[in-house]
């Protein structure tokens, strides 16, 4: 019976030190030296990106003095 009851002693530390392996492995590993906290594991994964919304008319601004332009050019002015 002192077998089996070190055995299931042996069996949850094995399991709560793969548990605790596992939880420090995911959450990264950022750190503070000297007051400068240091990147985490995931530093290099892309952020949120946001592009605002362009206005419908920014085109046909940009467009409207190139075509006066090349009327112009083609008249001769």
């Amino acid at each position: 019976m002192i077998k089996s009851n070190s055995k299931n002693r042996f069996q949850i530390a094995a399991v709560c030190l793969f548990l605790g392996l596992g939880i420090c492995g995911s959450t990264g590993c950022q750190v503070r030296v000297a007051g400068q906290p240091l990147p985490s594991a995931t530093y290099l994964d892309p952020g949120v990106q946001y592009f605002p919304a362009v206005p419908g008319k920014k085109q046909a601004n940009e467009t409207a003095p190139l075509n006066a332009a090349k009327a112009d050019a083609a008249t001769g002015r």
